[in-house]
């Protein structure tokens, strides 16, 4: 039928004409196609769906009523008038299915399913609804009672490319209950208006690409998964959305752009733990503040509330701008809150004076905020209080308009806190602790005001007032008035700490004037940064006993060295040392194990990163095998860890006893490891009696007890490998070194090894050595490279492993290439690693200064040459670069001899140039020393197109004082 006149839709014919305002009744003819000529109702009385599969096209527009549901199924309706919904459920059950108007709720009583994946329509709700005129649950079986949700989804995905408004209060779900989806996907891509406050019954997730907004942004609510069993999403992807108060309930909010809730106070309303967080994906953020919803119930003093804003992985800065004090009706104008902050957040609080004056401050009063951000007060009232800390915030800085109270009564509120800028106002009136001790840098400015609680005493690291640094002491009440302190003491003190056990006290504060007696008192507050410097003595038994790694432990440590703290000695090993103590009850009382058992004390435990210089280790003893605590069998000397270990340079390990290593990992540099034992029983334990685990880099491994020396090293790198390392306490040769990690490659280096047996590894590289024959073996010929094998070791090196001029074969016969930076530029007994032009393979670097002397003269004393100078063929002392350093011994004038083969010889005396020797040939130049010791430097440049060199023949004392150039 094409007839457009008819009173009624005619029924017989395919396609159907419906008059104005006819109402059809599909199930009569469900699947027919309509043609709407003006304003068409569809009906379903209540309890009943009608589905309409075929076509409508017209105008319309078509009106949805009856109190049941009306679904409209065919994708490719035309009609362009649109849809209005009244008392009933408008189901949308395929893309395109409501032609191209805009779908629009007349009543609250109107409601739309959405059942298809795309609807392009525009969606209106026309009607206002007052606030609790809803019903919180919804099954989509039934047919909406009044005063429902009206607008939610029944698909798994749907996109909605229309604009979608509503006029009053209203619940928006997206999701339903157990009998529907509960995880929907919604996409609205354009903007979404809530004309009044907004119930967010987030199942799953609803995606906002377009703006949000309410009709004004200063009372409306939007309150972000409003059923407590919804726990689903929010995401807004476009800035400055316009929501006057952002409530966080049983849902998560994910800001996917910068200032996505600049006019928002965000607000945490209710919701049980580890629900309602809010997170940044590394966008900055624009609030107006952050608050706790007085009006449904009070702030839950515990630390586990809800309530939580996340940066994730990404840094982030969140501004606090501020609002009028009536920004939402029931909420409180103090703005407390259980909030708390996590991740890389910069907090910035910056207010407009107004608002401040007005009574608005923001304050955190219950949780604990692990933002690892700065704290920026520029302008406003920032407030802790409650247990809320800020642990790990580095930087804080209260601006000239800004003020900062900290009443928090948590210890520590603000530990992790390294810089501390006040310019306007900070009061503490809190916990006595609110910073970490002997960590922090303060800065006041010339109009700050500071105070501390009654009776609290900080000590800081360095204080400027005004840009000014002021020196170590007290200010305060303690100390030094000052107008920018108003209450409490700061005691200034560098990062360096003292100690002496003869002249010092732990009831000083640590200063070079004043030092502490026990390196304990050093160690207690010490973090990663500071340098602990110890006078000569013996630290033992007035240093007690630490349980390391807790209370469990059954053996104690003498010291613990904080991660990344130094401790060194300013005397040196051989004056300065760590004692631990054997068992009060050993298990074994005679022979090598002797002094094991319950209640041993090991001398050190050294955290990542931390590093031991300059000490003698002597006297350390741990448990036996059946230890309770795993820990408490290893490491006499020194405990570190696998991951960032301690470094250990320039000490003696000696006569330490273990169950089992001496050493338990660290960078061992140049230090002396003789005599230690390690009384693991068995041919094949892995006692370790040097150390497992370890960098060995220019130290000295001798005459240690236990059935193996080193175990799995890292690497062994200009190391001497010595004799009398011996296997069980009657003797026999140790495995000296030792492997057990499959596919590890190990490299021994620029190293003297003389005594195995070892055990054979095929990863194990061998160059630039001096090997005994019975260590080949173990070694495939395939991984040595420049490697001197010697059948006799004796006379090679003296008693103090030392080469012997002469009779060394790996005298000069070192290669620098193959070392690495950790070997540094000085050998273990402080002489320079690389002399007479090449390095000494080993610990120890043949000195060849007094070698020098003799071709020269014995009244100049040599103390620093270059790397290259060398002894001559036909006498004298050869310089093809760099000095010779050194002083005379007597006042008066000196000749020196020289011959010049290109290139130019300066010669200075106590600084100053005296001469020049430049060209070719033998030349003298005599200077005068003004007084006894005086410093000589001889400096020489090769010249570019004839380098040359210049051999110092003879220095010789001479009457009077002429220069002769010759």
């Amino acid at each position: 039928m094409t007839g457009r006149k008819a009173a009624a839709a005619v029924l017989t014919a395919a396609t159907l004409v419906a008059s104005p305002l006819s109402a059809v009744d599909p199930s009569q003819n469900p699947a027919a196609d309509y043609v709407l000529d003006g304003p068409m109702i569809f009906t379903a009385p209540s309890g009943v769906t009608n589905v309409y599969s075929g076509l409508i096209s017209g105008t319309g527009p078509a009106i949805i009523e009856g109190g049941g549901t009306v679904a409209f199924s065919h994708a490719n309706n035309t009609y362009t008038g649109g849809t209005l919904v009244s008392n009933a459920v408008f189901r949308l059950d395929a893309d395109g299915c409501a032609g191209v108007g805009a779908i629009t709720a007349a009543v609250r009583t109107a409601h739309i399913y959405m059942n298809c994946a795309h609807v392009p329509n525009d969606m209106r709700f026309n009607y206002e609804c007052t606030e609790g005129a809803h019903n919180a649950s919804l099954t989509p079986s039934d047919y909406p009672p009044d005063s429902t949700h009206p607008l939610y989804p029944l698909a798994a995905s749907i996109v909605v490319d229309g604009k979608v408004s509503f006029k009053g209060y209203e619940v928006y779900t997206s999701g339903t209950s157990a009998s529907g989806f509960q995880n929907s996907t919604v996409t609205f891509n354009k903007d979404f208006t809530a004309g009044g406050r907004m119930d967010m019954a987030t199942y799953g997730t609803t995606i906002f690409k377009g703006l949000y907004s309410t009709a004004n942004t200063t009372d409306y609510r939007q309150y972000i998964g409003w059923v407590y069993s919804a726990n689903g999403t929010v995401e807004l992807h476009s800035s400055s959305n316009r929501i006057g108060t952002c409530a966080l309930c049983n849902a998560s909010i994910y800001l996917k752009a910068k200032d996505a809730l600049p006019y928002s106070l965000l607000c945490h309303a209710q919701g049980r733990d580890s629900e309602g967080k809010l997170f940044l994906c590394g966008n900055d953020q624009t609030f107006r503040g952050v608050c706790w919803n007085t009006k449904d119930s009070p702030p839950n003093p515990g630390e586990t509330a809800t309530g939580q804003c996340w940066s994730s992985d990404d840094p982030a800065t969140v501004r606090i701008i501020g609002c009028a004090s009536n920004i939402s009706a029931g909420v409180t104008k103090t703005w407390v809150n259980k909030l708390a902050m996590f991740g890389k957040i910069t907090l910035v609080m910056d207010v407009d004076p107004s608002f401040t004056s007005g009574g608005f401050y923001q304050e955190f009063s219950v949780r604990r905020s692990t933002t690892a951000g700065d704290l920026i007060i520029s302008n406003g009232d920032f407030r802790v209080s409650g247990t809320a800390s800020f642990p790990n915030v580095q930087n804080i800085y209260v601006g000239e308009g800004g003020t900062f109270s900290n009443g928090s009564t948590k210890p520590s509120a603000f530990a992790g806190c390294r810089n501390l800028t006040v310019l306007g106002k900070m009061s503490c009136t809190g916990n006595t602790t609110p910073f970490a001790y002997d960590t922090m840098a303060l800065s006041l400015g010339a109009g700050a005001e500071f105070s501390l609680p009654a009776g609290c005493t900080i000590t800081v690291t360095s204080l400027k007032i005004d840009n000014a640094s002021m020196p170590d002491g007290k200010y305060g009440d303690g100390g030094i008035a000052l107008s920018q302190i108003a209450r409490g003491t700061v005691v200034v003190r560098a990062r360096n700490r003292y100690v002496d056990c003869v002249n010092g006290s732990d009831a000083n504060d640590g200063s070079e004037e004043h030092p502490f007696k026990t390196i304990r008192a050093a160690t207690t507050n010490a973090i990663s940064g500071d340098v602990i410097h110890v006078a000569p003595g013996r630290y033992g038994e007035a240093e007690g006993s630490q349980k390391w790694p807790d209370a469990s432990s059954e053996i104690g440590t003498r010291v613990v060295i904080p991660a990344g703290v130094t401790l060194e000695s300013t005397g040196g090993a051989t004056n300065t040392f760590i004692v631990g103590a054997a068992s009060p009850n050993p298990l074994v009382t005679e022979g090598w194990r002797a002094g094991i058992g319950p209640g041993a004390v090991r001398c050190v435990v050294a955290g990542k990163g931390a590093t031991l210089r300059g000490f003698t280790l002597t006297g350390g003893y741990t448990h036996a095998g059946a230890a309770s605590v795993t820990e408490d069998k290893y490491a006499s000397a020194c405990y570190a860890t696998a991951d960032t270990p301690a470094t250990i340079e320039d000490c003696i390990i000696s006569n330490n006893v273990a169950q089992s290593r001496t050493l338990y990992y660290g960078i061992v540099r140049r230090c002396m490891v003789l005599g230690n034992t390690a009384a693991e029983a068995g041919t094949d334990s892995l006692s370790g009696a040097a150390g497992i685990g370890c960098s060995w880099y220019g130290t000295i491994i001798a005459n240690n007890r236990g059935n193996s020396t080193v175990i799995n090293p890292r690497v062994v790198e200009g190391c001497t490998l010595g004799s009398g390392n011996v296997w069980t306490e009657a003797g026999g040769l140790a495995h000296v070194l030792r492997w057990t990690e499959a596919g590890r490659r190990y490299a021994i280096v620029n190293t003297v090894w003389l005594y195995g047996p070892n055990e054979r590894s095929d990863n194990l590289y061998c160059t630039n050595c001096v090997v005994m024959p019975s260590n080949t073996s173990f070694i495939p010929q395939d991984n040595m490279c420049d490697t001197i094998v010697i059948d006799d070791a004796s006379g090679q090196l003296d008693e103090k492993w030392r080469p012997v001029l002469g009779s060394f074969v790996g005298m000069d016969k070192g290669n620098a290439a193959y070392s690495s930076a950790s070997s540094a530029d000085k050998d273990i007994y402080g002489n320079q690693r690389i002399m007479n032009g090449a390095m000494d393979i080993g610990a120890v670097e043949y000195d060849w200064r007094p070698e020098y002397m003799k071709e020269l003269s014995r009244r100049f004393r040599i103390e620093v040459v270059s790397p290259a100078v060398t002894t001559n063929a036909t006498g004298g002392v050869r310089m093809p670069s760099g000095h010779i350093y050194g002083t005379c011994s007597f006042e008066g004038a000196y000749d020196v001899s020289v011959d010049v083969t290109g290139g130019v010889l300066a010669v200075y005396v106590e600084g100053a140039l005296v001469g020049n020797l430049p060209g070719i040939g033998e030349q003298s130049l005599r200077f005068v020393t003004p007084v006894a010791s005086a410093s000589v430097q001889f400096v020489f440049t090769p010249d570019a197109e004839n380098p040359g060199a210049a051999v110092l023949r003879k220095i010789s004392s001479v009457g009077g004082f002429t220069v002769t150039f010759r």
